[in-house]
Formats: C-alpha cells, sequence, structure tokens
C-alpha cells in the first residue's frame, strides 16, 4: 500500500512539466491507492486530460465514447480483466490502434505473457516509477501516432487508386459507348440509337429484377449490341432495297463480327443449332464490361422460338441479356426511320411487340416491357431522333 508520506512526496520526486502534454489517458484500476498515485503521477508530468476509471465493467464503454489516446489497466480487475478489454478493442476497427499498458506486479510473469499474446503494448510493474511511466506513455503515443499515420496514408493511396480506377472505367465507357455511335451513324440518321438502346435495356432489366450490378453493366453494353456491322460492306447495310439471300446472309454475320471485335476469338458452340453455348466469358478475369457486350453481340438477334440467327437458339437457353437487348432493339428500330422502311407508329409498334411475343420475344420481358412503357416513353422523348 501507498503511504500518505509516499503520496505527498511525489511531487518532489518527479517535477510538473512545464507544458501541458495534449494526451489523453485513461488509468483503469480498482485500487483506490494505485489510482492515486499514478494520478499523481501524470498530473505530475503534465498530463491534465484524465479519464479515471474503478469500475471494470465501463472501461470499454468509455473508451468508446471518449476515445483516449492511451489505457493504462490492472491486468486484473473484477468482472472484466484487461486481457478481455484488449481483446475487445482488437477486435474493431476503431478502437483496434488505441495502445493499452497493462499494470502488473513484478512476479507476473505468465500475466505478461498472457497480455502480450492478445496485444497488449506495454507493461508498468508496481513500484511505479514516474519517469519509467512517462517512457513508456511516450512510446505507446509513439507507436500508435505511427500506426495511425501508416493507416491513413493506406486509405489515401486507397481512395487515389479507387478515384484513378473509376476515371480510367469512365474513360473506358465513354470510349466504348463512342464507337457504339461510330457503328451506328453508318446505318441510320442518328447515333441516338444506342443511347436509347441502352437507357431501354437498362430499364426492363431492373424492372425485370436482375441485380444491381448487372442493370448498370446493361446500360453500358447493350449500345454495343451492333458493333458488328462496322464488318459489313456499306452497300449492303445501306440499300433501300430488298437484300439478296446472299446479302441477308452477310448482314446477320454482324453478331459473330462483333463478338470477334471484342473477344479477338471466334465463337464456340457444341454444334451449330445447339443451346450449349461453351464460350460466354471467353477471358476470365477480364473486363465484365467488354465480355457481357461480346455476349450481346453474338445474341441478340436470336429468338424465343428458335427462329433467330447465328445458332437458332431458343426460349431460356438464350441468355437473358441477349433476349432484353433484342426486344430494346426491335422496339426502337420500328419507331425510327430506316433506309428500307419509315418509321411505324407507336400503336403499330406496340401491336408488333405484343404480337410478337413467344414468337421473336420472351413472353415474361414482353410483360415487363408493357408494364416500363411510360419509363420508355420518357427515354424516347428525351433522346428523340435528330433530324440533319
Amino acid at each position: 500500500m501507498v503511504t500518505e508520506f509516499q503520496e505527498a512526496s511525489i511531487a518532489v520526486d518527479a517535477p510538473r512539466q512545464d507544458a501541458v502534454k495534449l494526451t489523453r489517458v485513461m488509468v483503469a484500476d480498482d485500487d483506490a491507492a494505485n489510482l492515486r498515485l499514478l494520478e499523481n503521477h501524470l498530473r505530475s508530468l503534465g498530463y491534465d486530460d484524465l479519464l479515471i476509471v474503478r469500475d471494470s465493467t465501463t472501461v470499454l464503454g468509455q473508451i468508446a465514447a471518449l476515445r483516449p489516446d492511451v489505457v493504462l489497466m490492472a491486468a486484473m480487475m473484477p468482472k472484466v480483466d484487461a486481457f478481455q478489454v484488449i481483446r475487445r478493442l482488437k477486435a474493431e476497427e476503431k478502437t483496434a490502434q488505441i495502445p493499452v499498458i497493462v499494470l502488473t506486479s513484478p512476479e507476473q510473469k505468465k500475466i505478461k505473457q498472457e497480455a502480450l499474446a492478445v496485444g497488449a503494448t506495454e507493461f508498468l510493474s508496481k513500484p511505479y516509477d514516474a519517469h519509467e511511466l512517462n517512457v513508456r506513455i511516450e512510446n505507446a503515443i509513439k507507436v500508435k501516432r505511427f500506426e495511425d499515420w501508416h493507416r491513413d496514408e493506406k486509405d489515401y493511396v486507397a481512395r487515389l487508386v479507387r478515384r484513378e480506377t473509376q476515371h480510367l472505367l469512365r474513360s473506358q465507357q465513354e470510349m466504348l459507348q463512342r464507337i457504339a455511335k461510330a457503328a451506328e451513324y453508318r446505318d441510320t440518321d442518328t447515333g441516338e440509337h444506342v443511347t436509347r438502346v441502352g437507357l431501354f435495356s437498362e430499364t426492363i432489366a431492373r424492372n425485370f429484377g436482375l441485380a444491381d450490378d448487372q442493370v448498370a453493366l446493361m446500360r453500358q453494353a447493350a449500345p454495343l449490341h451492333d458493333l458488328g456491322k462496322m464488318g459489313v460492306p456499306d452497300e449492303i447495310l445501306l440499300k433501300k432495297g430488298k437484300l439478296t439471300d446472299e446479302e441477308w446472309k452477310i448482314v446477320q454475320t454482324h453478331t459473330l463480327i462483333g463478338y470477334e471485335m471484342l473477344t479477338e476469338m471466334a465463337p464456340k458452340v457444341s454444334h451449330v443449332g445447339s443451346a450449349l453455348m461453351d464460350n460466354f466469358d471467353p477471358r476470365p478475369g477480364s473486363n465484365p464490361l467488354v465480355n457481357l457486350a461480346a455476349m450481346i453481340c453474338l445474341t441478340h438477334h436470336e429468338k424465343w422460338d428458335g427462329k433467330g440467327y447465328p445458332y437458332r437458339l431458343a426460349g431460356a437457353d438464350i441468355p437473358i441479356e441477349g433476349r432484353i437487348v433484342a426486344l430494346a432493339d426491335v422496339y426502337d428500330a420500328l419507331m425510327a426511320d430506316r433506309p428500307y422502311k419509315k418509321a411505324f407508329t407507336l400503336d403499330e409498334s406496340l401491336k408488333i411487340i405484343r404480337d410478337s411475343s413467344g414468337k421473336s420475344f420472351d413472353p415474361e420481358l414482353v410483360e415487363v416491357f408493357f408494364d416500363s412503357l411510360v419509363e420508355i416513353s420518357e427515354i424516347t422523348k428525351h433522346y428523340a431522333p435528330k433530324k440533319k
């Protein structure tokens, strides 16, 4: 036990430093005499922001609320000991870096080993020495400041990487959008078609119930559906009259050309007409947007009844994204002038879509389309074709 004479002599043995230390120190001990001794030591050293705790059950709550810079805690306290406190602090990201100096007796070697194992920062043994106390606190604070700096630096680098990654993704998306519009400018009076198809596809996908990340990819990938038309000669693509059988076969190759442009490889199937598409993700780990766009290029002219191209896939064997873009693309094409036809009216276009349910289009998606007409009409109005 500490005598009154010893407590009174502390100020003489350890004179108060001139500057007040801007460090919040928590001291937790159920021994009143030890608490008084440590408090006097700390105040004599210039630590004026002190949190004194006698009830171990309140330690964690006060740490969470008041965020001390360092905690001095007796190893063994009733109900909650220092080891339990350290484990809880280390388990939480916001408190993991708070240093804990464990107060022990010289003979408590086993306790020191256990405290080290759970993450104690320092030890302080009785009898407490003011100089040693000051050194251990300052060392603990230095370590904490370094760890805080290191964590902040890592957070800064992570934020920088995220920002640059987002910038790169935006640049990639803009480039893909411009490529998609470049393909469409050869075929129609405006590049707005690809924008509308992207937004129609996004709307249908969301209302159909696809995951948010897939819906976002649909908006970005769908505009690339006709990328392969870049490989179709102008005299065929812009022909105003009826195409010959041979010309129609060449037009159909745009699905394969688009796929190959985005994947650098020909699509693979087990056999022509099979529903077993083997290669929709040709480069695992590559850009998911490019992979999805490639798959849409390949499948957006397949039909629900199996009479589409290039592989005559049918029903649910056609990937859902290809089925969605097929519907969005045809609806927009019906409503627009093309070299080979005049635009249909809204009523005519909707009738064609309804009549094609179960034939060209997935019947469930057709219902989603009609349920989404208000949104689709707003998109059409906002991105109306620009007349030359």
